[in-house]
């Protein structure tokens, strides 16, 4: 399906990233307009949601298909277009807010500096005018920007790399197993006693490779690598190309 038909596919994990959004934001209605209580004491959504990378991409596209609507309008409609999807982007951000996620939110500011760069390397005024757009944004949602920015410092100086390397280890350990296990893992429903998270039975990691290794194995793994790496050697040849 994602090589028939990419765009319905991605629509499709945007879709699902953002229902997940709203599952997490409604787990946590009694501290939604609270952001200094976000990420404190026990999560209030078991299913750990906001942590699916459906919602993180769901982010990434709404940002991106926003400001490709906004800079490049054929019509009143495409403003209006950008400026919806640009509002629906907010919905993972704060679901990943909420659960205090720093590599999601470190990535999708990333993103937004990227792209920032990109554009005003091509054309300096739409570049400026997107700078202004995000300074005043960023204005703008200071109230929760601010809490949430000490929060997830507090919880890196609290936690640190939060055991990634002892998390790697218990993958490791269960791909050791077998051969079987080793190239084709431990099926989408595997768990693991994940030191991440206190030793809690978990059904993910918080690396997208070693979730892979333990649902789907050095076969699975090397499978999805291909299907991102062969799209991005893609769009840079494309990039440069038309440079």
């Amino acid at each position: 399906i994602a090589f028939f038909k990419p765009q319905q596919f991605l629509m499709a994990l945007t879709g699902i990233g953002l229902l997940f959004s709203i599952r997490t934001i409604l787990s946590y209605q009694e501290i939604l307009l609270i952001p200094s209580s976000w990420g404190q004491g026990p999560p209030a959504d078991l299913l750990y949601l906001a942590n699916s990378p459906e919602v993180l991409f769901s982010a990434l596209y709404c940002i991106g298909q926003a400001g490709y609507f906004l800079l490049n309008p054929s019509s009143r409609m495409d403003r209006l277009k950008g400026l919806s999807i640009a509002l629906l982007g907010i919905l993972p951000i704060m679901a990943m807010g909420l659960m205090t996620q720093r590599a999601g939110i470190g990535a999708v500011f990333a993103y937004i500096v990227i792209g920032i760069c990109y554009v005003t390397y091509h054309n300096p005024r739409s570049g400026a005018i997107l700078i202004l757009s995000a300074l005043a944004f960023g204005l703008a949602l200071s109230p929760i920007l601010e809490p949430l920015l000490f929060l997830l410092w507090e919880k890196t100086n609290i936690v640190g790399l939060n055991a990634r390397g002892q998390e790697w280890s218990v993958v490791t350990t269960i791909l050791s197993d077998s051969w079987k296990t080793m190239l084709l893992g431990e099926g989408w429903g595997g768990r693991i006693e994940n030191p991440a998270v206190g030793g809690l039975s978990v059904n993910y990691t918080h690396s997208l490779i070693s979730s892979f290794l333990l649902k789907t194995g050095v076969i699975g793994t090397i499978g999805m690598l291909v299907t991102i790496i062969i799209p991005v050697i893609k769009t840079l040849k494309f990039i440069f190309i038309t440079e």
